[in-house]
């Protein structure tokens, strides 16, 4: 890996740990104002600060942030413009048919049709914990477009799933 792709890598990781800090600060420090008295620690006491409210948010922001860039990298390398984005979109060239398409997708338990259009079709696939992603399968001039989001649109971390998506789609899509 080159140093400039490892920085655009170690940024973009410090931007979701601190995103997500700043997500849970107002939980983390409400949390520690509303306890009655400090926490025993050994011989000490932790007393109630702002500090800890945010040392505990960034606990918090920095575990599951990395969650995050570790799962996407245990996925396999992508396009740098994708990195750790909850929305993925790629391009594929193939030859298949979109009713072949949806044949194969159809054949996977997890998956289930939604709509299916002349030029278009979208799916909902079943993860755990979360409610289902969504994939939709276009046709373009060149090929096909596949675009995997998470159920809620304003939702950032996905743990690489729909990375995971759209890797297994363009597998299928160019193996034929």
């Amino acid at each position: 890996m080159n140093f400039q792709v490892f920085l655009f890598k170690l940024t973009m990781s410090l931007y979701y740990v601190i995103r997500l800090s700043l997500m849970f600060a107002p939980l983390t420090i409400l949390l520690v104002f509303s306890r009655q008295g400090g926490w025993k620690y050994g011989f000490t006491f932790i007393q109630n600060s702002l500090n800890v409210g945010l040392f505990m948010a960034f606990a918090m922001g920095f575990m599951l942030g990395m969650y995050h860039v570790l799962s996407y990298e245990l996925i396999g390398e992508g396009p740098l413009k994708n990195y750790l984005r909850s929305k993925q979109k790629v391009k594929v060239k193939s030859s298949m048919s979109l009713s072949d398409i949806v044949e194969g997708a159809l054949s996977d338990d997890r998956n289930s049709l939604i709509t299916e259009g002349e030029n278009s079709v979208t799916l909902k696939r079943k993860v755990i914990f979360s409610p289902p992603d969504k994939i939709k399968i276009s046709t373009d001039e060149e090929g096909y477009v596949i675009e995997s989001r998470p159920h809620y649109n304003w939702w950032f971390i996905d743990f690489g799933r729909n990375f995971k998506h759209v890797k297994l789609f363009a597998k299928q899509l160019q193996s034929s």
